[in-house]
């Protein structure tokens, strides 16, 4: 059995670092800026704006959206496990990503209070010009679970959708 954990923890480890070298950052490590997501899922189409902050490979989304009489807050996180550099100039570097993540929702609206989590997938590409402004576009397909409304008790439900997130950040420390 203490053979076979090895093995497998071996397995992992070196199957592991070949994605981190892929991984390496094209841009500094800490940025703010926002982004817009439009998408389709259980709640029909959604139009919301966010702010977006990146740390190193790990982008936070924080948005907040009003429509159909509900107000929707959620954020996410992701990993851009994968990066395909595309071009690599002086000033101006694009790269494409394929990542996993993560969301978290709250909608409230006069009936009463629904939150959602689930897992996402990212896809997108970037640009990074002077090395310190960062535009980025990335479709967003997510799985997840509705919770039961507070106030009708509907049960839950699983949830998909699909999104594009458009967005622009200042990264702080260019290097």
């Amino acid at each position: 059995m203490k053979r076979l954990c090895l093995i497998l923890c071996s397995t992992i480890i070196l199957s592991v670092m070949p994605i981190q070298a892929q991984s390496t950052n094209t841009a500094p490590a800490i940025g703010i800026g926002a982004y817009g997501n439009v998408g389709w899922g259980s709640l029909g189409w959604t139009a919301v704006p966010g702010l977006s902050f990146v740390v190193g490979s790990f982008p936070i989304g924080f948005s907040i959206g009003f429509q159909n009489g509900y107000a929707e807050y959620a954020l996410s996180a992701d990993w851009l496990a994968f990066k395909f550099p595309f071009v690599k100039k002086d000033a101006l570097s694009v790269s494409g990503y394929l990542g996993p993540g993560l969301y978290g929702a709250l909608a409230i609206d006069p009936s009463g209070m629904n939150y959602g989590v689930g897992i996402r997938a990212v896809a997108g590409c970037q640009a990074v010009f002077e090395k310190t402004w960062q535009v980025f576009a990335s479709i967003v397909p997510a799985f997840g679970i509705i919770s039961s409304n507070t106030s009708s008790g509907t049960p839950p439900a699983l949830n998909a959708n699909a999104d594009v997130e458009i967005g622009v950040r200042y990264l702080i420390n260019a290097r």
